[in-house]
């Protein structure tokens, strides 16, 4: 009896999927859902099921194929099948679109911004101030600090996310004063 080719490499995932199993379907929607989700793509959620769309007719197209086999696990093929489809939404994404510059009248209102900003940071603790400097300034992912810092990713985000509420509260106090400050003056005019 021999066995052609599809029947021995063919894993039972992906005879399942091609069967139309829903539950095999699911799983593989689900893995590639997963990575798609992940927000180092900077996939926006209108086109994430897009992205997912595109993925899942990929590992379709490669599992359909008679010379198809995999050389680890199926999860394993369709992530990278999912990654693969994230960076090339990446690449052929359109460019952003060029930050107006500020007229010139709007000097003075963006010298008080950046005074505020710095007001601000020197308010935060020096933890909140390293976290800030290595994400907006030298735009380190949250993994890569995460191993500087020796932390996990989920402490570093809870601790972004702290920083950033804290951030908001000190400008809702300065905005404050300076809004009193600013009543007080023009009383006594």
């Amino acid at each position: 009896m021999s066995h052609s080719r599809r029947e021995v490499t063919l894993p039972q995932e992906a005879q399942a999927l091609l069967a139309g199993d829903r539950k095999a379907v699911a799983r593989v929607e689900a893995w590639i859902r997963e990575v798609v989700r992940f927000g180092g793509w900077y996939v926006p959620r209108p086109a994430r099921e897009d992205v997912a769309q595109e993925a899942f007719l990929e590992v379709w197209r490669s599992i359909s194929k008679p010379e198809f086999s995999v050389r680890s696990s199926f999860q394993g093929f369709v992530r990278i099948i999912a990654i693969r489809t994230c960076i090339r939404w990446l690449r052929e994404k359109p460019p952003p679109k060029p930050i107006a510059r500020a007229p010139v009248g709007d000097l003075e209102s963006a010298v008080a911004e950046t005074d505020l900003a710095r007001r601000i940071l020197l308010r935060l603790s020096p933890g909140c101030r390293r976290l800030i400097r290595f994400r907006c300034v030298v735009g380190l992912p949250y993994a890569e600090i995460a191993r500087m810092l020796r932390r996990s990713p989920g402490a570093l985000r809870v601790q972004w996310s702290q920083c950033l509420r804290r951030a908001r509260v000190i400008h809702q106090e300065l905005l404050a004063g300076h809004k009193r400050t600013s009543a007080i003056a023009e009383a006594e005019t």
